[in-house]
Order: C-alpha cells, then sequence, then structure tokens
C-alpha cells in the first residue's frame, strides 16, 4: 500500500514558463507624398478678402432682393451697390430681414475688383 504513496518531496522542482512577450506594436504607416501644386494653377491677382476678414467689428453684407434700402447709418443699397462693409450690430440686424444675406467669396473678389 505504499507503493502508491507521492510524497511532494518526491515530484521534480517546477519549473517556470516563460512569460509571454507582449506584442509588437507596429508603426503607423507612413503617408504617402504629399500632393504637389500644379504648376501651371496661377493665383488670382486679387488679393482676398473674406467676410471673416472684414475690419474690426465690421461685416460685409449683400443686397440681395429689392430696388434700394437706406440704413440707418446713411448706407444706400442699391441694385449697382449691393455689397458695403458696415458695423457688426446693424449688420447682424439686417440679416434677420429676407432681403439681405452674407456674401459669397466670389461676390466679394467681383465686389473688389469693381471697387479698386
Amino acid at each position: 500500500m505504499s507503493d502508491n504513496v507521492v510524497k511532494s518531496s518526491d515530484l521534480p522542482e517546477p519549473t517556470k514558463a516563460p512569460a509571454k512577450k507582449a506584442a509588437a506594436k507596429k508603426a503607423p504607416a507612413k503617408k504617402t507624398a504629399a500632393k504637389k501644386a500644379d504648376p501651371k494653377v496661377e493665383k488670382s491677382p486679387v488679393p482676398e478678402k473674406t467676410v471673416s476678414q472684414a475690419s474690426a467689428g465690421k461685416k460685409f453684407i449683400y443686397f440681395a432682393s429689392g430696388s434700394a434700402y437706406s440704413t440707418k447709418g446713411g448706407i444706400k443699397f442699391t441694385r449697382e451697390n449691393r455689397i458695403y462693409e458696415i458695423e457688426e450690430q446693424e449688420a447682424d440686424h439686417l440679416l434677420t430681414l429676407d432681403n439681405f444675406r452674407l456674401p459669397t467669396q466670389l461676390e466679394l473678389e467681383d465686389h473688389y475688383k469693381e471697387n479698386n
């Protein structure tokens, strides 16, 4: 009966299993070369002046419909003179009316060409 008894002293020393290595992180893929500017494309000689580049405290506003409109500040919008740079507070008021809106970049460029 004593033949089937196993003592801890009879067991071999336990060996440690090798620690698992963390998965190697891959570097992000390199971006391909940036697109080069087309040398044939020329920039417009007209400096860009956008709505966001209006003078401090002022906005450009576009008279979209109607024959004429005079503001409290004395500015006269007509079919011939649709874009003006006006005080921000007055512009915000006029934008609530149906016949005023902010001008597009193209409209600002055309306005700049005509007046300079």
